[in-house]
């Protein structure tokens, strides 16, 4: 089993972060979790920059594709996705506001978490028909961009030509993971038992901002739970969504810091 103090999604869709909140190796939000991109190597640079450039208002483009309380946008200059984190129900001008002060606390917790980790992992998946640089080029890029560190990549790479799930380590920096996705499947649920075989070869070094962040995970998940029972007996809706909104409980992941 290999362990790090800090594990990073980087891609290029909302799978990584998935995965490592089921498996208990994510407990706080990241810029990347619920967004998407064709070429990871956009995300790095963004790692790069500092983030300029990234979620900019006048390349927004509405796709009108409704997710959740969300509804998706396009950066059109970058082509990254942002499917889960523009609020449907008020004014556009408003949700990017809230949005965009969003990703600063997600930026600003990365870079912090960062500086404070010495050996990471970053998570990336991709389908196969989207992979645009080998695992080599990515992984020298992160190194470059963070030379006191000791980093990592894990690879995954979906796609129906594959046998089940087969693994190849390049060094001891680089892990690939190849399964066998049916593109008419749903990624999140359809090979739940390859993913967990998967994710049971990563851990995370036990520390004080580990243990506090579980211990926020925790109260977050019995406030969502009180709340949420409350409003079974509330049989207005928009009631309901009132009481969560107060309480800043969402009924979706994807609000989560």
């Amino acid at each position: 089993m290999k362990e790090y103090d800090l594990i990073v999604p980087l891609g290029n869709f909302c799978l990584p972060s998935h995965w490592l909140r089921e498996s208990g190796l994510q407990f706080v939000s990241y810029p990347f979790d619920w967004v998407g991109t064709d070429d990871v190597a956009v995300f790095v640079k963004y790692l790069e920059n500092h983030f300029q450039g990234f979620f900019p208002k006048e390349y927004l483009e509405s796709n009108n594709t409704i997710v959740g309380n969300h509804i998706g946008y396009v950066d059109k200059k970058n082509k990254v996705l942002f499917f889960h984190c523009i609020d449907k129900d008020i004014p556009f001008d408003e949700a990017y506001t809230k949005a965009n002060a969003m990703f600063g606390r997600r930026i600003e917790r990365l870079y912090q978490n960062i500086a404070q980790a010495k050996k990471i992992l970053f998570f990336n998946a991709c389908y196969k028909t989207y992979v645009q640089h080998k695992p080599e080029e990515i992984l020298a890029m992160l190194q470059k961009i963070f030379p006191d560190k000791d980093i990592s990549l894990l690879q995954l790479n979906l796609a129906p030509e594959f046998d089940g799930v087969s693994v190849h380590e390049d060094g001891k920096n680089i892990i690939v993971y190849n399964l066998n996705y049916d593109m008419d499947k749903n990624i999140y649920t359809d090979r739940d038992a390859e993913m967990v075989q998967i994710m049971a070869n990563f851990k995370l070094r036990p520390s004080k901002k580990l243990f506090f962040y579980k211990l926020e995970a925790l109260g977050l998940a019995v406030k969502r739970f009180i709340v949420n029972l409350l409003c079974c007996f509330v049989p207005v809706k928009e009631a309901r969504k009132a009481i969560r909104h107060k309480f800043h409980i969402s009924t979706k992941q994807f609000d989560r810091g």
